[in-house]
């Protein structure tokens, strides 16, 4: 069952790197690409925050695939190995989340299936989850060209996959070493894209949710220290001071520590801490490569080797961190008022609603363009939103059709796409309570990997 599913996995993967290869802008794409490209082959700096890991990784695919003639093609190489990749990961996670299903059917003496006709639930279950991801609009579009975000889906997708291989050695020193190995490759991946971030806090709740040791007040550390390494989210600038606290307390803990409980969150904390630091370090690219002024060396970061051990003097850097020259208020301050109308945000609104992108993700039915008039008015224009020729059958934009006059429309069509999600997570909570108010947690009651 374990090879199946590994091989299964690796068939999924592969359509996709075949899928994206044959789609793959042959050179140069709009937006950030060309940035990419000339910086990854002058080592130089693009726009804040720099993307450091990114641009490394890309010199050094300029050079793995030179045997590749067209400079551009050798980056965009990056997004369609690391987003067939993602494919991969993303059909063992959801063949592990239907693998603890089918069994907690089988242990509460449910509905039995079969076990040929369980795998192949599993089986088509991952292929479909795989695939609405694969050839999603924004995914595939991404896939094909020199940008970051192919490598930062594959980072956040094998966290997640990782999270769960938790479960299996939690109990075991195997399970703090996943734990620190999350870290890392989540604070790696600021290098490339601050998104590699987003699954942490979910990650967070998991672990106190399935681990009933980080319920009790030795895990405090812990707990605190995954929150100050969390600021980079919003206080990048400030990362450097926080971690850097945050590991000398860790080991005043260990030194301190009177119980094996105590030590255990100590060791983690520094160690979780450490691992945050040395997946940041990509970031000493900035300075120093500024330094030695490369062609592109936007927002000129660099800090001066007499100067390196004061603070003061990091100003420049700071700010290319912090995106400064943007003027961009703080993401934590934006957060707590509201800058457009709910529905807008939920349904189909141009740039802004969940509902209508999720929509165009997986129908040929884009969202399109609005205008809003001087007295606050929503104004569509044809010339705005000109239909897609699909299969010689024209397609409308969601805001040149019922989509974008009737909210009624856009509500039915939000619930259509998220009834199967919900219904999915509803089972799943009723079979094992833990995914939801954080019942019956031990150990004994998890088989999941015991029986793969």
């Amino acid at each position: 069952m374990a090879q199946s599913k590994w091989l299964h996995a690796g068939v999924a993967g592969f359509i996709s790197l075949i899928v994206y290869l044959l789609t793959m802008a042959p050179t140069v794409s709009f937006w950030d690409c060309g940035e990419f490209i000339a910086s990854a082959w002058t080592l130089g700096i693009p726009h804040p925050p720099g993307t450091p890991f990114f641009v490394i990784i890309a010199r050094v695919a300029m050079l793995v695939f030179s045997f590749v003639g067209e400079k551009a093609a050798r980056v965009n190489l990056i997004s369609v190995i690391t987003s067939a990749a993602t494919i991969y990961i993303c059909f063992l996670i959801v063949w592990d989340v239907l693998e603890h299903y089918f069994l907690k059917l089988k242990e509460k003496a449910h509905k039995q299936y079969s076990e040929k006709f369980a795998q192949f639930l599993k089986m088509s279950g991952a292929y479909l989850g795989a695939g609405f991801v694969a050839f999603s609009d924004t995914f595939w579009f991404n896939a094909v060209e020199a940008e970051v975000y192919g490598l930062a889906m594959a980072m956040v997708f094998l966290i997640t996959w990782m999270s769960i291989l938790w479960l299996k050695h939690k109990d075991d020193a195997l399970g703090d070493k996943i734990l620190v190995l999350i870290c890392y490759i989540a604070f790696l991946g600021v290098g490339v894209h601050l998104y590699s971030m987003i699954t942490l806090p979910v990650v967070f709740l998991f672990l106190i949710v399935m681990d009933p040791r980080m319920r009790k007040i030795e895990s405090v550390p812990i707990w605190i220290s995954g929150l100050a390494l969390y600021t980079i989210v919003f206080m990048i600038d400030k990362f450097v001071y926080i971690s850097l606290t945050t590991l000398v307390v860790s080991i005043a803990i260990i030194l301190l520590a009177k119980t094996d409980a105590w030590k255990r969150s100590g060791r983690l904390t520094f160690w979780i801490t450490f691992m945050a630091i040395v997946g940041y370090s990509t970031h000493a690219y900035i300075p120093i490569r500024s330094s030695l002024n490369p062609i592109i060396d936007e927002n000129n970061p660099e800090i001066a080797m007499d100067k390196v051990f004061s603070p003061s003097e990091w100003g420049a850097f700071n700010d290319f961190l912090g995106r400064k020259q943007y003027g961009s208020e703080s993401m934590l301050s934006r957060s707590f008022h509201r800058r457009g109308d709910l529905s807008n945000q939920f349904f189909s609104y141009p740039h802004l609603g969940y509902g209508g992108y999720l929509l165009a993700q997986l129908t040929p039915f884009k969202v399109g363009e609005a205008r809003v008039d001087g007295q606050g008015k929503v104004k569509v224009h044809d010339q705005d939103n000109l239909p897609l020729t699909k299969f010689g059958v024209e397609v409308p934009t969601q805001m040149n059709s019922s989509f974008g006059e009737s909210k009624f429309m856009q509500f039915l069509m939000f619930v259509i796409m998220h009834i199967f999600i919900f219904y999915g997570i509803w089972r799943l909570y009723k079979l094992d309570n833990r995914y939801g108010i954080g019942k019956g947690t031990k150990s004994k009651d998890i088989r999941y990997y015991e029986e793969t």
